[in-house]
Parts: structure tokens; C-alpha cells; sequence
């Protein structure tokens, strides 16, 4: 672990102060976990010895990992022999690091035919070696690294979140991913509340818009704005009236 700085404007950042505070705290604490130029080994197993080690759910550092990438805190890339690899978003206009140690791992993320995953989280698959200690780390693989069939990782890597919105009637899929994300993320990051929301709308209402908006305004349609629920209907066009003016 290495001492980072962070900025002021992190507590108040209109995303990341809508996750959860558990959330907020392990995207600080891969600040510490990552190399000088920000990249660090993302398997769950590692992250949670390294930034949380008294944190007993497994599944939560999944979780946790899952909406960083959503937000685009983090990037996640999957090598074959090296497991899950981070790197921290925006992480030299941040991070200002004397004297920076070259990147032990740094090869095993920016392989040009390396696929890009996000929310890979349902499997533990092992990860590399770790980079603290001085342990070498073994070069690249001489043969060709798998990639995947384009965007078989938004359906694969999210299945744990997406299952759910499908079981809601939402239809996700890969034109609509990053808008299922975002609004998502807006919301605070709860995948199951997000969902809950859906399922109690009418189906023709289902779409990530039109569920943000239900979250963020009182649940029962009793006495709102005639205008509000107009807006509601056109798919939240527009400026957002006074739900109970």
C-alpha cells in the first residue's frame, strides 16, 4: 500500500457521492492498492486483503468493484494467466507520484488484443502474482491472448445484475447497456431497488430514463402533478416539473 493524496472535490462529485459509502471508501482505498502509475491486480479475493481485509463478504467487494467500473472509476481488463486487471481512471491528472517505480503489471492490461471487461464479479478466477513484495512477476505469455466476440462481456461478466432487470421486464441488452448503467448510478448504485422500481412500473415504462425518475420522486402516483406524470410518460423530456406542486 502506498500513500496517495485525494482531492476535496471527491466528497462532493455529483456520481461518486451518490454510491454507496462502503462503495466510496474502497474506490479511496485502490488509490493505496494500486501501482505508481495506477494499475493494480482486481481480482475480488486480492482487493479485499489489500483494502478491506476485515470485510467478510466476498460478494460485496464484487459488488463494489462492479459499480467503480460502471461509474468509470476503474477500468477492468481480463488476462488469461494474470486473472482481473485494474487501472484507476484519470490516474496521472490525480496522482502526482516522485520518483514513480515502472509498472510490473501495466503490460498485462494494455495488450492491444486484450478484451475489456466490466463487472466481472460473479467468478473468482485467481489472480496473478501481487505486486507489493518485490516478487517477480513472469512475462507475457508468448502465445495469443483469447479475446471475445464483441460485447459477449456486457451480457457474461454483468449476468448477475442484468438476470435480475430481465426478471423486472427491462429490456437490456447491448444498445441500452450504458444507459442502464448510468441511471443506475445516479441512483445510488442499488442494482435491487433499481429493479424493485421497475417491476412496479407498467411495462411500457420500463426503460432506464423513465425508472430514474420514478426513484427520485415520491412512489405513489396519487396527487402528483398532472404535469409531473405527463413528463413521466414522454419518456422525462424536458425539464422535470414539481411532482407534487
Amino acid at each position: 500500500m502506498r500513500i496517495r493524496t485525494v482531492k476535496p472535490e471527491y466528497w462532493s462529485h455529483p456520481i461518486m457521492g451518490r454510491l454507496p459509502e462502503r462503495t466510496q471508501l474502497l474506490a479511496l482505498a485502490l488509490l493505496n492498492h494500486a501501482d505508481d502509475h495506477g494499475y493494480f491486480h482486481a481480482d475480488p479475493a486480492i482487493v479485499r486483503g489489500a483494502c478491506a481485509p476485515f470485510r467478510e463478504d466476498l460478494a460485496s467487494i464484487r459488488e463494489d468493484l462492479a459499480r467503480l467500473s460502471a461509474v468509470e472509476w476503474v477500468d477492468l481488463r481480463d488476462h488469461p494467466t494474470q486473472g482481473q486487471i485494474g487501472y484507476v481512471v484519470n490516474w496521472s491528472k490525480h496522482q502526482k507520484v516522485d520518483h514513480p517505480k515502472s509498472s510490473k503489471i501495466e503490460g498485462y492490461f494494455i495488450r492491444e488484443n486484450l478484451a475489456k471487461v466490466r463487472d466481472k464479479l460473479a467468478l473468482d478466477q485467481g489472480s496473478g502474482i501481487r505486486e507489493q513484495g518485490g516478487e517477480a512477476v513472469p512475462p507475457a505469455p508468448a502465445s495469443p491472448i483469447r479475446t471475445r466476440a464483441k460485447d459477449e462481456w456486457k451480457y457474461t461478466e454483468g449476468e448477475p445484475w442484468v438476470r435480475e432487470g430481465r426478471k423486472a421486464g427491462c429490456d437490456i441488452k447491448s444498445s441500452t447497456w450504458d444507459l442502464w448503467c448510468g441511471a443506475i448510478a445516479r441512483c445510488g448504485g442499488d442494482h435491487v431497488a433499481f429493479f424493485k422500481v421497475a417491476e412496479s412500473l407498467p411495462p411500457e415504462k420500463r426503460w432506464p430514463e423513465k425508472v430514474e425518475a420514478a426513484m427520485k420522486s415520491p412512489k405513489s402516483g396519487a396527487g402528483h402533478n398532472p404535469q409531473w406524470l405527463a413528463w413521466v410518460d414522454s419518456g422525462c423530456v424536458g425539464p422535470e416539473p414539481d411532482a407534487n406542486a
